[in-house]
């Protein structure tokens, strides 16, 4: 049950945690702060960063409305 759902990025290019990655993205949004930034904070590579936020931008771009995204 406590099992993080896999996503599209290999494991060496995800943060933490399924809730890491989301919080990054939603970081990422509202602030646009640098990916190098998010790396310390997140305790992940700059390239990570990056990979998890396209990724997760990918999928809402998806989800959401166009209004939305």
């Amino acid at each position: 049950m406590g099992e993080t759902p896999k996503t599209a990025l290999p494991p060496q290019d995800r943060a933490a945690s399924l809730e890491d990655q989301i919080v990054l993205t939603l970081i990422y949004l509202r602030h646009h702060i640098n990916f190098q930034l998010l790396g310390l904070q997140f305790q992940v590579s700059e390239s990570t960063a990056n990979s998890t936020f396209n990724y997760w931008q990918s999928l809402l771009r998806e989800a959401l409305p166009a209004s939305l995204s």
